[in-house]
């Protein structure tokens, strides 16, 4: 049972997440009926499935708030802003009780006896004269029923043959269509032609069923949301009366249904056909849905384990693909080799596809920010807007997970001390209302990520004043503004005079800072005072596999990712040696020029000639010195470890196709970590040319 819970909660837990999104929609919206319904058919389903597995705190709380959304749907109550915080308080309720349905914890049972007494104080606003118009109005709404003013519907039910064994019974879900209206349901066996081959544990039955009723498509299609990942599901439409009250109608359609039997066979224009009336027909609505049929992508939902064991598998036929490459240059077989190509192509294909599999957009985490934003501004009593662009960016599922953490603080410090207060907005010739806005966007092989505020922006003298009473930096010491910035990252820095539960300690930026490095990423700063400030977080696309450019410095492998190669070149040892300023020239243009030969204490075997790798950082070139090119490389990156290594800018390593191992560069930070390392070099000369002065 406990996996059949799973099951629910896992589900359950998405269903809660778009309820937290749609309430967040509706504050802004209070009369959009569609979210509405949206909500209200959430807390039904939810009702319905939580008895199913056993998950009964859940069922009888999502009751009192099914109703509540009832009462609005039928106009009889307004969406008010109690409602709007009573329906957030029951989102992070509801995510209590999945996991803590039994209430073991005492302050989860206060909180949850306290939320039913609200709910019911919000139900019982409602009037004796609105109770009554409300018993009145449900049995309108009866005889409505009994006078046929319903629309009949087809539905195709066929659970996958597993189905059983994660706790679901199908005659109980279908048993259930009668509290919709007059339903007539048809089975259909898949027969086993040997019955020794029969399998108790597994269901052969797929359901024809005839539905008339009041109730629409989606509130249908809500009936089976625990199932319809789990099952081949079709409902159409097929006429605006009850079939039942029609002589002779029921009979015609279990005719076309045992016709259709092992037949290929349009069903639903044969269903229309046996319910027209006085010879006219009506195939709008199957014509409809067969377009709607079309224009949908399918979609199945696989488990995290699954997703990173085919990334793993993934990866182990992408290094073997390496070593069957090593073997075939190695012999010289013609065969050996076409088959190496082939399955070099096959790999990268494979590769590719599985890499867009476990990419997800960015969206799925913005509406926790959101509600973020909206319960902080309420907190602190701040007028906030918070504005996305470019959500339906993918990232790897992985760093979404790591990503969560940073965003959460660099919120806070936005909103605790970056956006205003209305009255001093106001002052500053601002509008009232501040603004905090989230733009994701690819550039080449990464995403970046931008958070932006239009608040107070960052005091360059004020952080230079806090780092050096903090002894983070010395009183002579002289930064840019862009090095005083990126002081704020530094452990326990803060400029907060007053510690608060939102933010003050030091310890955010620093978390941020951390947990970006962690997943090869770099974090930037911008700010202009009384303007704003923006977090830039530039990402990789992925953690798992990049293609990369293999290189030696004699011969020690590197490998460099290609996103960033700009280009190819070559230059001698002594052009190098004797280059000015550490500059070189390519295509009439002085360019900056690392010489990891250097870098890395590597003096032996030194070449005549070199090879230039022209890369990108920041919108400029750098040249990199190595000692040769072997070639482009499909990299598996692993991570290193305890290895002691120059881990400012060696993030990970990959298993070449002979077993030796290169390490991987990144060469954003490896251009950071030189230029920090050249500026400390320069001070260090001229402290000791003043000294002898």
């Amino acid at each position: 049972m406990e996996e059949f819970s799973q099951i629910f909660v896992d589900e359950a837990s998405e269903h809660i997440a778009k309820l937290e999104e749609a309430v967040l929609k509706l504050e802004n919206d209070k009369n959009n009926h569609e979210l509405i319904d949206q909500i209200f058919r959430v807390m039904h389903s939810l009702k319905g499935a939580a008895g199913m597995f056993g998950f009964e705190k859940i069922g009888e709380y999502t009751h009192g708030l099914e109703d509540i959304y009832e009462n609005i749907r039928t106009g009889k109550t307004e969406i008010t802003e109690e409602l709007i915080d009573i329906t957030f308080d029951s989102v992070d309720h509801l995510r209590n009780l999945l996991a803590n349905p039994e209430l073991s914890d005492k302050k989860i049972q206060i909180r949850h006896y306290d939320l039913i007494k609200i709910i019911k104080t919000i139900k019982g606003n409602i009037g004796a004269e609105e109770n009554i118009k409300n018993i009145q109005e449900k049995i309108i709404v009866k005889n409505e029923f009994n006078n046929n003013n319903n629309a009949s519907y087809y539905i195709y039910f066929k659970p996958h043959s597993e189905i059983l064994n994660e706790g679901i019974d199908p005659l109980l879900i279908i048993s259930d269509l009668s509290k919709f209206g007059e339903s007539k349901v048809f089975k259909n066996i898949d027969y086993v032609e040997d019955l020794r081959l029969l399998d108790v544990t597994k269901c052969y039955t797929c359901w024809h069923i005839f539905l008339s009723t009041n109730s629409s498509v989606n509130e249908i299609k809500d009936h089976f949301i625990f199932v319809e990942s789990k099952s081949e599901l079709k409902i159409s439409k097929i006429c605006s009366f009850n079939i039942f009250k029609k002589n002779g109608i029921i009979e015609k359609l279990e005719s076309v249904i045992k016709s259709a039997k092992n037949k290929d066979i349009d069903i639903e224009r044969e269903i229309i056909n046996a319910i027209s009336l006085n010879g006219k027909r009506d195939f709008s609505n199957t014509e409809k849905n067969k377009k709607n049929r079309e224009n949908t992508k399918s979609t199945i939902k696989v488990s995290s384990e699954k997703l990173d064991e085919l990334m793993n598998l993934v990866s182990e036929l992408v290094t073997a693909q390496a070593e069957l490459g090593v073997l075939s240059n190695l012999h010289n077989i013609q065969k050996l080799t076409t088959v190496a190509e082939n399955i070099e192509k096959i790999s990268r294909s494979l590769r590719d596809n599985a890499l867009n599999i476990c990419l997800v957009p960015i969206e799925e985490m913005i509406f926790q920010f959101k509600r973020l934003v909206r319960d902080l501004s309420n907190e602190l009593n701040k007028e906030i807007e918070f504005q996305t662009e470019g959500t339906d960016t993918e990232l790897d599922k992985r760093l979404i997970e790591n990503l969560k953490e940073p965003f959460m603080h660099i919120f806070r410090n936005a909103i605790d001390h970056g956006i205003e207060s209305s009255d001093e907005r106001i002052s500053k010739g601002k509008k009232s209302t501040g603004t905090i806005k989230l733009k994701a966007y690819y550039s080449g092989a990464e995403v970046h990520i931008q958070i932006i505020d239009d608040g107070n922006g960052m005091d360059p003298e004020r952080i230079r004043e806090k780092a050096i009473q903090k002894k983070l930096i010395k009183k002579e010491d002289e930064l840019s503004k862009k090095e005083i910035l990126e002081l704020i990252f530094q452990p326990g820095f803060s400029t907060a005079e007053v510690i608060t539960d939102v933010s003050g300690r030091g310890v955010g930026m620093d978390v941020v800072k951390r947990k970006i490095n962690e997943i090869n990423g770099i974090v930037e700063v911008e700010s202009e005072i009384n303007e704003g400030t923006t977090i830039t977080i530039k990402l990789p696309l992925s953690l798992s596999i990049i293609d990369a450019l293999l290189v030696k410095i004699d011969k020690t492998p590197f490998l460099l990712p290609l996103s960033f190669v700009d280009k190819c070149d070559e230059a001698s040892t002594d052009q190098i040696i004797n280059s000015v300023n550490n500059r070189i020239k390519i295509d009439d243009e002085l360019i900056p020029l690392i010489y990891l030969r250097k870098e890395f204490e590597i003096d032996k075997n030194c070449p005549e000639m070199h090879r230039l790798i022209i890369i990108k950082y920041d919108g400029k070139k750098i040249a990199l010195v190595v000692d040769s090119i072997v070639g482009e490389h499909q990299a598996v990156l692993k991570p290193l470890g305890e290895v002691e290594c120059k881990k400012e800018i060696i993030t990970s390593a990959c298993i070449l196709g002979d077993g030796s191992v290169a390490l991987v560069m990144d060469t954003n930070k490896l251009v950071e970590y030189y230029g920090k390392r050249k500026e400390k070099r320069e001070n260090n000369y001229y402290e000791k040319l003043k000294f002898k002065l």
